[in-house]
């Protein structure tokens, strides 16, 4: 390793605890940084200029681990950005638009649905290839008895309460997307309610009977549910037994295209840093540093959940380009859901304007 290397991950270290602060203080820093300029440089102790970003981040989530071992162990340094990572708590296009975050982590549906609002935005890669969300349903349920028939699981989910966190976000849009998949009528089949923030109130909605299943973003919360309601997986959303619409990536990155228009180089340099990260987690001589690096964040959650939900991650594939393709899917999903017009045209080469060939 040479001293550029060494100087780099010094310096990142000394990142941890800024950011371990951010993710704790969660909603109420969500913003503390929208006074910051973009692309502003700064000196490496090397003399290397970097140029500074801010990047969104969903808080205290697994998924958030690529980006956050980019910032650990020296990706981003190596291709020339220092990188801010910012807990954004609620909608991550908005914070966008007034320039507080450069690029942001989302899902496609909303941002579709901005785009279609003449909120000009571009993805600019994929953070999780598939939708990470899994359902639950509480032991002893019925609805476990169909095993991995889904089309007969979807059935007697027809008149049952489901739990989301919240109605209109990102894990309601897709189930409801998935309901419909299946001839069910989200609004009329079956009743979704809201059950508040990943965790704590979820599995108490499932504990107490307030929902008959509830969906879950993140295998953390899955294994802490086993533990206290018994609950089991009834659907994994990243199955590749579920229908074509749902093969897509579960949660990108995004930028507003005007920025991403007039700084195409910042935004293949974090592209770049992204898939040097992804190859680097993958190599399982790695993997003890990923996971030191994950209990570091996760520090709330047993170290034995952080290192089941990080291998979840690992194994089905981390962060990658994202495709016209997978646009096109992502339209189905933002239509057959009502947040875009049927016909309404999205152009690759504009909300897509990095997709791999």
């Amino acid at each position: 390793m040479d001293s550029t290397t060494r100087t780099v991950k010094t310096r990142s270290r000394s990142l941890t605890r800024g950011l371990r602060g951010a993710l704790a203080l969660g909603a109420a820093t969500a913003l503390l940084l929208s006074g910051c300029a973009s692309a502003t440089p700064e000196q490496e102790p090397g003399g290397e200029e970097l140029t500074t970003i801010i990047v969104g981040i969903v808080p205290l989530q697994s998924w958030t681990l690529p980006q956050i071992v980019a910032s650990e162990e020296g990706f981003f340094q190596a291709h020339g950005l220092n990188v801010a990572l910012q807990p954004i708590v609620g909608a991550p296009i908005t914070p966008m638009a007034a320039g507080a975050v450069q690029i942001s982590t989302t899902t496609v549906s909303p941002l579709l649905a901005a785009a279609a609002q003449e909120q000009e935005l571009t993805i600019v890669n994929t953070l999780v290839p598939r939708f990470p969300f899994r359902l639950l349903a509480p032991e002893g349920s019925a609805l476990l008895e169909n095993g991995d028939d889904y089309e007969a699981i979807m059935e007697d989910l027809r008149g049952k309460t489901i739990g989301v966190t919240v109605l209109g976000g990102g894990v309601d849009l897709i189930t409801r997307y998935l309901l419909t998949q299946y001839g069910l009528d989200p609004d009329t089949d079956v009743n979704i309610v809201p059950t508040g923030a990943p965790g704590t109130p979820q599995i108490s909605a499932l504990k107490t009977g307030q929902v008959d299943a509830v969906v879950v973003g993140d295998i953390s919360y899955e294994v802490i549910a086993n533990d206290e309601v018994g609950a089991e997986l009834l659907i994994d959303y990243a199955s590749a037994q579920l229908p074509e619409g749902m093969q897509q990536p579960g949660l990108v990155t995004a930028a507003m295209q005007s920025y991403a228009a007039e700084n195409p180089e910042i935004i293949e340099a974090y592209i770049a840093a992204l898939d040097d990260t992804n190859e680097w987690m993958s190599d399982p001589e790695n993997f003890k540093r990923v996971d030191e690096i994950a209990r570091e964040y996760l520090e709330a959650l047993d170290p034995e959940i952080v290192t089941a939900s990080m291998h979840y991650f690992i194994d089905n594939g981390l962060t990658g380009a994202y495709t016209c393709d997978d646009l096109d899917k992502g339209i189905d999903v933002a239509v057959a859901t009502g947040l875009a017009p049927a016909g309404y045209a999205f152009p690759c080469d504009k909300f897509a304007m990095f997709a791999a060939e």
